[in-house]
């Protein structure tokens, strides 16, 4: 019989996965990014990298894969300098579904 939380958890789903490193970071990225985190760039990528169990260059490659402008599906924040060598990151808002207009004809 499991003991700890962790054992009853995959007592009770012995095939679930864990997250894997890619996304284990996004997440604190996004976790780091939108609790308001100002400390720069490599700070932001060191921290995420502790969070996450990652190389810190890994992070950063994470921190620079997914910032742009949110046009794309996989940008989720957007960098902006706020002094001399230094970024400061904030989320971007979801770009809402395009607008699919009815094709369909009335049978009247």
């Amino acid at each position: 019989m499991p003991t700890h939380t962790t054992d009853l958890d995959d007592f009770l789903c012995p095939g679930r996965d864990e997250p894997d490193d890619d996304t284990r970071t996004v997440i604190a990225l996004l976790s780091f990014i939108g609790g308001g985190f100002s400390d720069g760039q490599k700070a932001l990528a060191k921290a995420a990298a502790e969070d996450a169990g990652v190389p810190e260059a890994f992070a950063l490659s994470m921190l620079h894969r997914h910032a742009g402008p949110g046009s794309r599906s996989d940008h989720f924040w957007v960098a902006r300098r706020v002094s001399a060598g230094r970024l400061q990151y904030r989320l971007v808002s979801p770009t809402p579904p395009s607008s699919v207009p009815d094709t369909t004809e009335s049978l009247s």
